[in-house]
């Protein structure tokens, strides 16, 4: 999953801190500790300067809040939607979580999940592949598209709840291991 996109993703929300949206995107597609928040800082300045991402203020203590622009709402928007989708199965889990979180995202989730099961579709049907690895990716990809199908029906249901930012803030510094 890119951390560009996410990030921008869950500024769809609103301005947000950067170790906000570092929060944020690690709970939202259950990847608590595998994003270093360097990355998100980094990333943020590369967003800004792409003119996707502007300062937004900054928050009671001091902190400086980012929004999107224009064209960083475009490419959030495309991302959400599916336009560029590839099966590799921790991005889709990540970027399928992510976007069922977000608030207005679950109705255009039919359309990342359509992307995400034509992928899978292709891969799973074997190619030149030595009959071991067909069979690997067969069964990853039937597995890809039961996954999609439940999250789809969870998501009908109300059991994956879309929300906006979490109301907790995010502690500073270093993580008790």
């Amino acid at each position: 999953m890119s951390l560009r996109s996410s990030t921008l993703a869950v500024l769809t929300l609103g301005p947000a801190y950067g170790l906000q949206l570092h929060h944020e995107i690690e709970a939202r597609t259950s990847r608590v500790g595998c994003i270093n928040v360097g990355q998100t800082y980094s990333t943020l300045s590369r967003l800004t300067i792409a003119g996707c991402v502007a300062p937004a203020g900054v928050t009671d203590d001091a902190l400086p809040l980012y929004r999107l622009t224009d064209a960083g709402r475009a490419e959030a928007e495309a991302w959400l939607a599916g336009h560029t989708v590839e099966a590799e199965w921790s991005a889709m889990v990540a970027h399928v979580l992510l976007a069922a979180s977000l608030p207005g995202v679950p109705d255009g989730l039919r359309e990342l999940i359509r992307a995400y099961r034509a992928a899978w579709t292709s891969l799973g049907q074997g190619g030149a592949l030595a009959p071991s690895a067909a069979y690997a990716n067969d069964l990853l990809a039937s597995a890809a598209r039961r996954w999609l199908d439940d999250v789809e029906a969870r998501c009908a249901t109300g059991e994956l709840v879309a929300r906006g930012y979490d109301d907790n803030r995010p502690r500073r510094g270093r993580r008790p291991r």
